[in-house]
């Protein structure tokens, strides 16, 4: 006896392996060979073998978790639910008469890339605070266009005002200067005035008292 063949490693059959064993159980009754026959002409483990023998439309469709809670009709009538009203997820649920949790519905949903009627009703409030913002911002540009030109206005106006003055002929500074000394009072003339009024209102208190 020679040494045992080496099988390959426990893994899923290949597309080629499949179809040659679809072959092999097609032949006729005296040239079929047993499920231990096929597995030792295609070098892999009966187990593997008789599993594909067993289910060969259910082979390699992979059996995650439990099936869905929505599925089929159910789903279709939640997605137009969905579509049609503005009730939130619990809502949703409750009218459907399904025992799950509303995030099921909510998955269900984002599943068939179908927002739920809250996510849209915060769409359209998204959509109108940018309207409203939109707005606004026009208003202040329009307002700020408003003052620039005013401010554009009282420049120019005062830029006429310098021009005018500038445009007039003043004496030049000496002669103003000697005019402003010439206007003055000397200090001894305002000094003998006060003496003099001190003089009268002196005299008046001293006939009063008489």
């Amino acid at each position: 006896m020679g040494a045992p063949r080496k099988r390959a490693p426990n893994q899923r059959l290949t597309i080629e392996q499949m179809n040659k064993i679809d072959e092999i159980r097609k032949l006729p009754g005296p040239f079929r060979v047993s499920i231990r026959q096929i597995a030792r002409d295609i070098n892999r483990t009966l187990s593997l073998v008789q599993n594909y023998v067993k289910d060969p439309a259910a082979y390699r469709n992979s059996n995650i978790g439990r099936p869905k809670l929505i599925s089929g009709q159910l789903e279709k009538d939640l997605m137009d639910m969905a579509q049609n009203t503005e009730m939130t997820c619990e809502q949703m649920r409750n009218g459907l008469e399904v025992k799950c949790r509303a995030a099921t519905i909510g998955k269900a949903l984002a599943r068939n890339n179908v927002k739920p009627p809250v996510a849209r009703q915060r769409e359209k409030l998204r959509q109108e605070r940018e309207k409203k913002n939109l707005v606004t911002l026009s208003a202040r540009r329009d307002n700020k266009g408003s003052e620039s030109s005013s401010q554009e206005k009282l420049l120019e106006n005062n830029q006429m005002d310098s021009s005018t003055e500038d445009d007039m002929d003043y004496p030049p500074a000496d002669e103003r200067n000697q005019e402003k000394m010439s206007t003055k009072r000397p200090f001894w003339k305002i000094l003998q005035t006060t003496m003099q009024g001190a003089q009268a209102i002196a005299q008046q208190k001293l006939v009063h008292q008489r």
